[in-house]
């Protein structure tokens, strides 16, 4: 898990590239949340990671 600074960062980093805090915040709570997931479940689990984010068509 992140620690205060680090979450900080990475909102201020998001900021920088056209987000709002509170999408930034929202990204990073929807991440630990599937951390968390796969930390609790105890059953066999997989997943696919993707560096990076992806983006679909349109302009902010």
């Amino acid at each position: 898990m992140l620690n205060d600074s680090e979450k900080e960062k990475i909102i201020e980093l998001f900021m920088n590239r056209g987000s709002n805090r509170s999408e930034a915040e929202a990204y990073l709570k929807m991440q630990a949340n599937i951390t968390q997931y796969f930390l609790d479940t105890k059953t066999k689990k997989s997943f696919l990671k993707v560096h990076g984010l992806m983006i679909s068509y349109g302009r902010k």
